[in-house]
């Protein structure tokens, strides 16, 4: 199996293993909120080199010169103001990536919880453990490569008690896409945690959902029906 997807495994499985001990500890999902960017947009701060440059030129400046200093400073300010740029994931019940190149519907009473370091949601019910997450990548493998064996030894290296109960190479959205799922405990977790997988490739763009049940929940694989059919990647 090419790296990219083991990669792309790897991140997967370190947060559904998250998801899955914090629900084992009956943490709330505002627990998510120590990444710092909770909720459904996020700020994306650009180079503030023009306003430092404004700052240290007026430390050099002739102090006599109090109209050029006040100047410099509200144009430090306005330079400051408008090196961030506030990107809406979530907007009127869609979630889409800043690129355009992937979208969904979100459902209902879910939330975008974290954009650190994958697209992570969350139910509002601070009892709902269940969480799902999208991580985005780049590959030049072929999607079709990927065998159910590949798999199989990715999981076992950990995972307790790994079962895989389905692997099929299939398309969504009219893309080349895996289907799994699989059974198994994570460490420290000692019930058992249901993973439905998704690995889609559009041309370069790689894209891993994964949908970790932690809890019974007879809704969740409609969930997961939900946001996989509604999908729209270019």
């Amino acid at each position: 199996m090419k790296s990219t997807y083991i990669k792309l495994i790897a991140v997967s499985l370190i947060l559904s293993c998250t998801a899955a001990l914090t629900a084992c500890s009956s943490s709330s999902t505002s627990s998510d909120a120590s990444t710092g960017n909770v909720g459904d947009t996020t700020s994306v701060s650009e180079s503030s080199a023009t306003s430092s440059e404004a700052v240290n030129s007026e430390s050099k400046t002739d102090s006599s010169s109090e109209d050029t200093k006040s100047s410099d400073e509200n144009k430090s300010g306005e330079n400051s103001t408008e090196s961030t740029v506030t990107y809406e994931y979530v907007k009127d019940g869609k979630f889409s990536l800043a690129n355009g190149n992937l979208s969904f519907k979100m459902p209902e009473d879910w939330k975008l919880a974290s954009a650190s370091i994958a697209y992570q949601f969350a139910s509002t019910d601070e009892y709902n453990e269940n969480k799902f997450n999208l991580v985005v990548s780049k590959t030049n493998s072929p999607i079709e490569d990927v065998t159910s064996e590949q798999m199989t030894a990715t999981y076992k290296a950990t995972m307790e008690d790994f079962k895989l109960v389905d692997f099929q190479h299939t398309e969504i959205a009219g893309k080349k896409a895996i289907y799994m799922q699989l059974t198994g405990m994570v460490s420290q977790v000692t019930k058992q945690t249901t993973i439905t997988q998704y690995m889609i490739q559009s041309g370069e763009d790689a894209y891993c959902f994964s949908f970790t049940q932690s809890t019974d929940d007879d809704a969740f694989p409609d969930l997961i029906a939900g946001v996989i059919d509604s999908l729209e990647i270019k």
